[in-house]
């Protein structure tokens, strides 16, 4: 089957990916979730992105949500092999990727999640960088200047701070200059937004829609589809499976191996609970966990040994995907 064909490091296959990401955005364009979340409260930069006349045609939505959505299956999947997170390098991330993104239709609407999926894989190639190198100060500022710009599309992103510097502990000793680095690369981004946004006479892109309640956690199921209820099960399941295996042979990989994985177990943590804000309801925030979800999934798939099982999971994935995109409400 499909996953099938990318389970070795062979370059072939990889060139279906964009026709299959192609097919994935048709999906959603044809059941009407591909259009673009016009609500201006997440962040100033994703504000400035709204307020661009282009947008209202929903062919340049479809076209920069294919761009979007393509580099980021291939820039993932080059980290997860550049890094060699799993333990073995193969191309099933970049399918699986796909696969997650197209199970829910709202994943590939133009959102402020979709921009953060794309400077997820980027925060996470500088953050690896700064595992042994020599040069960790010029990671440690990118990977904060990366963070800030996340922020700047959507303001919870914050939370993603305190994993950063976590992150950097866990892979480096402790070192003044490359905490301020990072700092520094956190800071510089907002200090020139604020400049423009004074500049344009427009300060109030900062703040406006958050007040206290926007940061008390919660998570309505009422506002979910019973169809994505069904798929997140699934999901979940899987996930499990997945987490078991890779608790079982965490300490049969190497240092560097282990640590790269407790970082993408960390920042799975940390964008649940972004997730949980509500700051915005839409089905589309759960795509953040794509990333991490799809690590582990990927260490699983890897770790199958029985046909039977591989090609029922995938037949479950692509029959989710199916599911979903039928016009049936509920």
């Amino acid at each position: 089957m499909i996953i099938r064909l990318f389970k070795s490091i062979q370059t072939p296959p990889l060139f279906l990916i964009p026709l299959l990401s192609l097919l994935a955005v048709y999906m959603a364009f044809r059941t009407n979730t591909l259009h673009l979340l016009s609500d201006t409260n997440h962040g100033p930069l994703y504000s400035l992105l709204v307020s661009i006349p282009v947008w209202q045609s929903k062919w340049a939505v479809f076209s920069l949500v294919y761009v979007v959505f393509t580099s980021q299956i291939y820039f993932f999947n080059y980290i997860i092999n550049r890094y060699e997170v799993l333990y073995k390098r193969s191309n099933i991330p970049a399918i699986l990727f796909l696969l997650l993104y197209a199970c829910i239709p709202e994943f590939l609407m133009l959102s402020p999640f979709l921009i953060l999926n794309s400077l997820i894989p980027v925060l996470l190639y500088s953050l690896f960088g700064i595992y042994k190198s020599e040069r960790p100060l010029a990671f440690a500022f990118d990977a904060g200047f990366i963070l800030s710009l996340m922020i700047l599309f959507y303001i919870p992103s914050v939370l993603l701070i305190p994993f950063l510097f976590i992150g950097i502990a866990i892979l480096r000793p402790f070192s003044t200059r490359e905490w301020l680095a990072t700092l520094a690369g956190i800071v510089v981004p907002i200090i020139l937004m604020i400049t423009i946004l004074i500049l344009i006479d427009n300060l109030k892109l900062l703040y406006q829609g958050y007040g206290k309640e926007n940061w008390l956690p919660v998570l309505k199921f009422n506002t979910i589809n019973f169809k994505y209820l069904i798929t997140g099960a699934v999901i979940a399941f899987i996930l499990g499976l997945s987490a078991l295996k890779l608790s079982g042979n965490y300490y049969k990989n190497i240092i560097r191996t282990r640590k790269f994985q407790l970082c993408f177990i960390l920042l799975f943590l940390f964008l649940i609970l972004i997730i949980i804000l509500p700051v915005q309801h839409s089905v589309s925030r759960f795509n953040l966990l794509i990333t991490p979800v799809t690590l582990l999934l990927s260490y699983y798939f890897l770790t199958i040994k029985k046909n039977w099982w591989f090609e029922f999971l995938t037949f479950l994935l692509i029959g989710l995907i199916i599911f979903n995109n039928l016009k049936i409400n509920y």
